[in-house]
């Protein structure tokens, strides 16, 4: 998500959990291991939150909106130091952080927060900080890093975490943090780069390997890491990545040269970050136009591409993007993001991307597909959900 600007419809979302209780760490594994990991939405948490910090904000802006789609954001419940929280799962950034009780009550109202000084085992890594800014630029966080046990389930590391005492945009996310799943390079950690929740397990995993399975609302929805234990339709496509400090787009899931197309028809090329960190898929205006192109009561919200409704229930064409000798198709009832309404307009996510360069694999495509993220070799294989 660093390298995603899905971030401004993220920001909009609110959501609030009060745990205290401290959770007990799963002993080590000795041998090489795989972990499979439930992961989730929760839609009406969400909702009735932003529900209710809408009101308090629309009381300070008359203009202020409610109509918002919290629809993509995949979630995982983590211990840090023994201490509960949830996180969104993002392969566009490479920062664990989680909100420190001390930042402003914008960000901590109802929000599960993390206090590095009553978690176990937590000492803080002196002189380091750190100071992550997401989407094109005006969102972030910052603090004090922290070096602490980190589970998610029984996938456990020790490892770097940022403790977020100031924020800038980002005081009604909804959960304790982000959990960023990038590579060492991209993460802000100065003077000293710290290695990802992955790469800090990968020794002693049976591969070097994570794997998503995201399903629609009301399916098991999982993450997996050290092995692919899903089914998907053979054969799985692989594309190589470059990933090392002189590529595009450094330290990324990224893939330069993507032609975009629908029903055979060539829209154009982009480049491309695979993200889970947001609902959205993305390209340039004129790709984005040129799909939405012949789809009756398709409109253009903004003016600006950036922005999509269509009448419920249409038909969309699915989206074809080739990589290299690689096909990835999505199917065009997946932009709907599980909207199942039948009347009135529904929002689609497939719009123009901020960034005149490159834009973004999101929610549409995790949802149809099973990834495999190889953070060895730096390759992405997908293959059909079965």
């Amino acid at each position: 998500m660093k390298y995603s600007f899905t971030t401004a419809g993220l920001m909009a979302l609110v959501y609030g959990s009060a745990i205290t209780v401290a959770a007990a760490l799963p002993e080590r594994a000795t041998t090489k291991a795989a972990h499979i990991i439930d992961v989730h939405r929760d839609w009406d948490g969400v909702r009735a939150h932003v529900a209710r910090k809408t009101a308090r904000k629309d009381k300070r802006q008359s203009n202020s909106s409610s109509s918002l789609d919290y629809s993509g954001y995949w979630f995982a419940n983590i211990t840090a130091g023994g201490l509960p929280a949830s996180v969104l799962l993002d392969t566009g950034s490479a920062d664990l952080w989680l909100v420190d009780p001390s930042a402003g009550s914008d960000a901590t109202d109802g929000v599960q927060t993390w206090d590095p000084t009553t978690a176990q085992d937590t000492s803080q890594m002196s002189g380091e900080t750190f100071n992550i800014g997401y989407g094109q630029g005006g969102n972030g966080v910052s603090g004090n890093v922290y070096q602490t046990d980190v589970c998610l389930g029984e996938a456990c590391t020790t490892m770097a975490v940022g403790s977020a005492t100031t924020d800038q945009g980002l005081g009604s996310f909804p959960r304790s943090g982000i959990l960023g799943l990038a590579f060492k390079g991209g993460n802000s950690v100065s003077p000293d780069q710290q290695n990802t929740f992955m790469e800090s397990l990968q020794g002693s995993l049976a591969e070097p390997i994570f794997v998503t399975k995201f399903t629609p609302e009301g399916s098991t929805s999982q993450i997996a890491f050290g092995s692919n234990p899903f089914d998907f339709v053979a054969p799985m496509q692989e594309i190589q990545i470059d990933s090392s400090s002189s590529a595009s787009y450094p330290y990324s899931w990224s893939y330069t040269g993507v032609d975009y197309s629908k029903n055979g028809q060539s829209l154009g090329t982009f480049d491309v970050v695979f993200d889970s960190g947001g609902p959205m898929t993305s390209a340039a205006e004129d790709i984005v136009r040129g799909y939405y192109d012949g789809v009756d009561g398709a409109s253009d919200v903004n003016g600006d591409a950036s922005s999509w409704t269509v009448p419920c229930g249409t038909e969309l064409p699915d989206l074809t993007l080739t990589l290299g000798s690689a096909t990835l198709v999505i199917p065009g009832e997946k932009f709907y993001n599980g909207n199942t309404d039948t009347s009135g307009d529904c929002t689609v996510w497939f719009v123009k991307e901020n960034s005149p360069s490159r834009g973004v694999i999101g929610d549409p495509f995790f949802c149809e597909h099973v990834v495999v993220f190889n953070q060895q070799d730096s390759t992405i294989s997908w293959g059909n959900q079965s």
